[in-house]
Parts: structure tokens; C-alpha cells; sequence
């Protein structure tokens, strides 16, 4: 298991705070979509960049490992630009791209957090892609990290500014689509959600970040 201590740092924080009472409720849901479809890996996007998924994916995994005994592993997948090395200040490889594509332990490559149930997994080598390591990996090795957590929460780059997404929807059971209020129009999030859905992916639903006005709920309907 890697030495460094994974700690968040306080801008993140507080936003965590602020939004206590959203994460509980995505908590609840993903608890709850876990117990009935066996939804234990879910991958977290958005159509565009700077929508907030990397802080909603930090919230969900925080939610689920602080208002659950589940063990959780909050893995960077954001092959573009990937953050959660930056928001936790450990090391930003070995990571991900070395656990898929190579022997590395699962322990070399996961750090702790100063949450006794929330694991760390940084992005590995900077100079990968996805595809190379999707072309070199087995399955079984993602499927290990299902066996040794309760929940895989997944940060991915945002649809329309990479493939990653597409490329990597149909390895976890679901996904969540984070949708910035006000910004992102629905026909935006329409043609995502149909992406994802084309590339074998299972769309949970979808996340309102910085939302400040009612959005009727058909118009960001999951499912």
C-alpha cells in the first residue's frame, strides 16, 4: 500500500460541506441501486469539462465511506486531466495505468485517506491513454477491485472533450452524468446520455451541480 496519506485539501472541503445535504441523497440512491441491480462500480462524467465531476465523485465516495461501513476506492480515470492526485497531494503514479497493464499489486498502487474506509488510486503515467491501456489490460483486473471493495467510484473525462468516457462505459455497472445548472442545455445532456448508451454504458442518472433554480425533472430524467 503506498506510504503517503491521502488528505483533502480545504477548498474541496468545503464545498463537500455545503453540499452535505445533495450528497447524502446521491448516497442513499447509489446504496439503494446497489442493494436491487448489484451497482457496485460507477464510472462519474459530464458532457463538458468544468462541470464539477471530479468534486462530485470525491463527494460520492466520501458520502458512501462516512454514512456506511462500505469499503470504498476512489480511482482517477481522467486520462485528460486527471486531479485527484492534486486534491489529495500523494504521488501521481503509480496508479491506475500501471495496476492495468502491468503485474503491479493492487496494494502498490492504492494509498489511504484519513478516512479508514476510503482508498485512493492516482491516474498512474501521465503519458498513457486509455486505449493503450485498455488494448493492454485483462478484464480480471478490474474485476479484482469489485472483489476487494464494496464500492469502485470512478472519476472519467468528460464526454465531448474525449472518448474516455465512451471507451470505459461498458466496464462498471453504472453511470453517473453530472449536469451543471444553468449552463448545460438539456439537448447537450440528451445526445451524452445517448453516447454512453450507445457504447454499452448503464446511466444511472444524472447529478445537478451548482444548481440555484428549480429544473423540472423530466428534462434531466435518468434512466
Amino acid at each position: 500500500m503506498g506510504s503517503d496519506r491521502g488528505v483533502l485539501d480545504t477548498a474541496v472541503k468545503q464545498i463537500l460541506m455545503q453540499n452535505f445535504g445533495a450528497l447524502s441523497g446521491v448516497q442513499g440512491s447509489l446504496v439503494s441501486a446497489a442493494a436491487n441491480h448489484e451497482t457496485r462500480s460507477i464510472l462519474v462524467t459530464s458532457s463538458n469539462r468544468g462541470e464539477g465531476k471530479t468534486v462530485t465523485a470525491i463527494g460520492m465516495a466520501s458520502a458512501l465511506s462516512t454514512h456506511t461501513s462500505a469499503q470504498v476506492l476512489l480511482v482517477d480515470g481522467n486520462f485528460s486531466t486527471p486531479m485527484l492526485h492534486e486534491h489529495f497531494k500523494i504521488p501521481q503514479q503509480p496508479g491506475l495505468s500501471e495496476y492495468l497493464t502491468s503485474n503491479i499489486g493492487l496494494e502498490d498502487v492504492v494509498s489511504p485517506t484519513d478516512d479508514p474506509r476510503l482508498m485512493l488510486m492516482p491516474i498512474g503515467d501521465p503519458n498513457t491513454t486509455l486505449f493503450d491501456v485498455i488494448r493492454s489490460s485483462n478484464g480480471q483486473r478490474m474485476a479484482t477491485l469489485k472483489s476487494k471493495f464494496d464500492y469502485v467510484i470512478c472519476d472519467s473525462s468528460a464526454i465531448f472533450s474525449s472518448s474516455d468516457a465512451s471507451l470505459a462505459a461498458g466496464f462498471f455497472d453504472g453511470i453517473v452524468l453530472v449536469v451543471e445548472c444553468e449552463r448545460t442545455r438539456w439537448e447537450v445532456v440528451q445526445d451524452a446520455k445517448e453516447r454512453l448508451v450507445k457504447a454499452g454504458g448503464n446511466v444511472l442518472g444524472v447529478a445537478l451541480n451548482k444548481r440555484r433554480y428549480y429544473i423540472p425533472k423530466a428534462i434531466y430524467a435518468g434512466g
